[in-house]
């Protein structure tokens, strides 16, 4: 377990936003930078988003399900083989997804509107849980 939960005080959570939606994405951004306490990164691409996961590590993923390269999911796939990324928890948004799509993956969905104090919530839970299986939480 202490592998993967970083300790000290200048430790900072670290969230990656990843998508295109100009409004949606950057708004999410500018909230959680000003709400919270967290080290938020954007990339607009699974292609950028992986190769910035590769030698930085991630506590959280946040992204859309229609990326311009890929799809979300496989995004997280391909994160989840990662050295040090295995078991990430994610934030799929925008996506109804039936529960065999999400099997087996970290993965709670979120739709639009979002409603800001059910963002809080669920990123405090998911820090406050790390690296637990979602259907634990």
């Amino acid at each position: 377990m202490e592998e993967y939960r970083r300790i000290g005080p200048d430790y900072k959570q670290s969230i990656l936003v990843v998508g295109a939606d100009d409004v949606l994405e950057t708004r999410l951004l500018h909230f959680v930078q000003q709400e919270t306490p967290y080290h938020v990164q954007r990339m607009f691409t699974g292609t950028q988003a992986l190769r910035f996961a590769s030698t930085n590590h991630i506590d959280l993923l946040i992204f859309s399900h229609y990326l311009p390269d890929m799809v979300g999911p496989e995004l997280y796939d391909r994160m989840e083989e990662m050295k040090g990324q295995q078991h990430m928890p994610a934030i799929l948004l925008n996506a109804n997804l039936a529960g065999e799509d999400l099997y087996g993956r970290n993965i709670i969905c979120l739709t639009q509107p979002l409603d800001r104090d059910l963002l809080l919530q669920t990123l405090d839970t998911l820090f406050l849980f790390p690296r637990c299986p979602v259907e634990a939480i």
